[in-house]
């Protein structure tokens, strides 16, 4: 489906023109976090944005890689392997490979889903749903199971979950909210699933901090009414 949407559009990224403007900035400074964005607003754009994928822009783009080829094939290519950890989460839930395989086929194909991941901010939502997506199969492991590994795991996917897309990091928190309700309910897995919150949040210091102290937390309420809100996919 992504290899006849690309080849039958004379350029399906669409938008997304400020994702590399960023990564722009970021390799222009030495890869330390940009404080505005120019030619947006008069005076710059005022960046408090997760910052994972543009550091990884910036590096890709540093070792040859056009903005054009990452707008059009990096989105596609991410979403295509975010399709694993979604059939394993999704045979954990429903103990059917061939349940499993239909869901998962349906969600890649589901028009909404499938071009909001791929045009414009595509570089950001794709990778996004991966990590997310990881973190709910780790996440039902950790509620069934209690075992460390799957604690780590999961703090590991909401950090980068964090660090990528602010709605995700909210459709994470209440996804591992639903899992604790709906497998566990113990007090073990009511602190875990704290560990894997306080976590995220810890480790995404070296970018929240800095905004704030540049920019004060008002930015964050800010960006969080706009479009929608928070919670509007």
């Amino acid at each position: 489906v992504y290899t006849i949407y690309v080849s039958t559009r004379q350029f399906p990224a669409e938008i997304g023109e400020l994702f590399f403007v960023v990564s722009e900035q970021v390799l222009e400074q030495g890869y330390s976090l940009p404080a505005h964005i120019p030619y947006y607003t008069e005076g710059g754009l005022p960046f408090a944005y997760p910052p994972f994928m543009f550091y990884v822009l910036a590096a890709l783009q540093s070792i040859g890689f056009s903005p054009v080829t990452l707008a059009l094939y990096l989105p596609g290519a991410v979403l295509t392997f975010s399709m694993v950890p979604l059939y394993y989460f999704t045979d954990e839930v429903l103990n059917s490979r061939v349940q499993a395989s239909a869901a998962t086929a349906l969600t890649a194909i589901t028009p909404f889903f499938f071009v909001s991941k791929i045009i414009g901010a595509g570089t950001v939502r794709a990778p996004a749903f991966l990590f997310s997506v990881t973190g709910f199969f780790v996440g039902y492991r950790l509620f069934r199971t209690h075992e460390l590994r799957y604690l780590f795991g999961g703090v590991g996917c909401f950090t980068l979950t964090v660090l990528t897309h602010p709605q995700y990091a909210a459709f994470f928190g209440i996804t591992y909210l639903a899992l604790y309700i709906g497998y566990d309910r113990s007090k073990a897995g009511l602190v875990q699933g704290t560990v894997v919150a306080l976590g995220g949040a810890l480790l995404a210091t070296p970018w929240w901090v800095p905004v704030v102290q540049t920019h004060g937390i008002d930015i964050f309420f800010l960006a969080s009414g706009t479009s929608g809100g928070i919670l509007k996919p």
